[in-house]
C-alpha cells in the first residue's frame, strides 16, 4: 500500500512539473503587402531539430512552442513564397536567441534588420554583440 502512493505521488508531481513547463511565444507582424507570405522558424529542443511555418494573415504571424535551454535559432522570411529550400541560405534570415519567453518582432521590410522586444534573453545577446 506504502509504495502504492508512493508511486501515486510520484506520477503527481510528473505530471505537475510538465504542465507547469514554460513555452515560447513569438507574435510577429508584418507589412501588409507582405500578406500570405510564409515566415519559418528553425530551433532545437529536448527532441532534436524543429522547423515550424506561419503565414501572415491580416499583417500578423505567431509561433509557440517549448525549448529546454536558450537555442540559437533562425527565422526566415519568404517574401515570394518560393520556399523554404530555395531560400534558406540565401534570402532574408534572422538569427536570435530563443527562450521560453515571450516575443514580439516587429518586420519593416526585412527580418533581417526587424525589431526584437520582450525577450531578456535575446537583449542580454544584443547587449554582448555591441560589446564585442
Amino acid at each position: 500500500m506504502k509504495s502504492i502512493k508512493i508511486t501515486l505521488v510520484a506520477m503527481v508531481l510528473t505530471l505537475s512539473a510538465t504542465a507547469q513547463k514554460k513555452a515560447f511565444k513569438l507574435e510577429g507582424t508584418a507589412p501588409a503587402s507582405k500578406e500570405g507570405a510564409k515566415v519559418y522558424l528553425d530551433y532545437q529542443n529536448e527532441s532534436g531539430s524543429v522547423a515550424d511555418s506561419a503565414i501572415v494573415k491580416n499583417g500578423k504571424f505567431s509561433f509557440k512552442g517549448t525549448v529546454d535551454e536558450p537555442s540559437y535559432s533562425r527565422m526566415i522570411f519568404d517574401h515570394k513564397n518560393q520556399g523554404k529550400y530555395w531560400i534558406a541560405n540565401v534570402g532574408d534570415r534572422l538569427f536570435f536567441y530563443l527562450a521560453n519567453e515571450n516575443y514580439k518582432i516587429e518586420i519593416k521590410d526585412s527580418v533581417q534588420s526587424a525589431r526584437i522586444t520582450g525577450s531578456p534573453t535575446q537583449a542580454a545577446f544584443e547587449s554582448y554583440i555591441k560589446e564585442i
